[in-house]
């Protein structure tokens, strides 16, 4: 049945499908009509979109994105999910990545790269997680919580990770026994980054000079100057900032804005189509 709202007249097709007929269609039905059409449409673009719905909520949601030797993966999805082009600088190609990727972007490899005296050289996703989530002893690493736990006043500790009940699919698995499933990698992956977190904290707050925790205050920066620009007011400094943020709190979630400030973002920032 096909209909026109504007004469309220719709062409049913005879059952031998050889003829159409017009007949007078009620305002109801010609509403009815047109909002099941509308409706359809709506669910016919949602699925065309695909994966580039998805690619937009976590935009939304503002959290960060942890991935393992991640540039070509965040490379792709921005091409196949975000602008379909990627800049041809890589000034722009950083603005792109943070519009998209307000949370940050949080390379597991490039952290493990930053504690050498941990790892010694062997940053694969697989030794990375056998290190901290399976021994938990190597090089530095209980003089790197000795710092962190100094610097908070209380025991730091690495987490202790473990499976809910009912998801028993790798709980028993060797680090990599499964590699290159995506759900393995993605567990392996934000497993190794809660637990390099407070490595993180101990070795900035050991070695206050490192390029580690050079980089820790300019995200802070950063992170300073994105939540004051939206509220118009002068940008605090790294230090002060610092002060007022606990040096054990995740990285990941001083970065992240509150509620207020994603509300204001959102309000300041030009609407833009899931797709």
């Amino acid at each position: 049945m096909c209909c026109c709202c504007c004469c309220c007249c719709c062409a049913v097709q005879l059952p031998d499908s050889r003829f159409l007929v017009l007949v007078r269609a009620s305002a109801q039905q010609a509403e009815q009509y047109e909002a099941e059409a509308r409706a359809a449409r709506i669910a016919a673009t949602h699925e065309a979109a695909g994966f580039a719905a998805v690619f937009d909520l976590m935009r939304r949601s503002a959290k960060p994105a942890v991935g393992h030797n991640c540039l070509f993966d965040v490379s792709y999805g921005l091409y196949g999910f975000a602008d379909a082009f990627l800049p041809s600088t890589w000034r722009d190609f950083k603005k792109m990545v943070r519009s998209w990727h307000p949370g940050g972007i949080w390379d597991t490899k490039y952290i493990a790269r930053q504690l050498p005296e941990v790892f010694q050289g062997d940053t694969a996703l697989a030794d990375v997680y056998s290190t901290l989530v399976e021994d938990g002893q190597a090089g530095d690493t209980q003089a790197l919580l000795a710092a962190a736990s100094a610097a908070a006043g209380c025991p730091v500790t690495l987490p202790n990770i473990s499976h809910a009940a009912g998801f028993d699919k790798y709980r028993a698995l060797g680090a990599g026994e499964a590699a290159h499933e995506a759900g393995y990698d993605a567990y392996m992956t934000g497993a190794a980054f809660a637990c390099l977190l407070p490595l993180v904290a101990g070795k900035i707050a050991a070695q206050p000079s490192s390029s580690l925790a050079a980089a820790h205050s300019a995200a802070l920066e950063r992170a300073a100057a994105t939540a004051v620009r939206a509220a118009g007011v002068a940008t605090p400094g790294a230090g002060d900032l610092q002060q007022q943020t606990p040096l054990l709190t995740p990285v990941p979630q001083q970065l992240q804005p509150t509620a207020q400030q994603q509300q204001q973002q959102q309000l300041a920032e030009p609407q833009r189509s899931p797709l």
